[in-house]
């Protein structure tokens, strides 16, 4: 997968509220999957 053709749009996204956020996509994902 071309990650540089995919449009994230702008600003900070969240899937789940107390999750963590990944600095580099600017989203909020849950603990257990950070990092992955």
């Amino acid at each position: 997968m071309n990650r540089e053709r995919i449009d994230f749009g702008k600003g900070k996204r969240l899937l789940v509220k107390g999750g963590k956020l990944d600095t580099q996509y600017q989203i909020t994902v849950p603990k257990e999957f950070y990092g992955v």
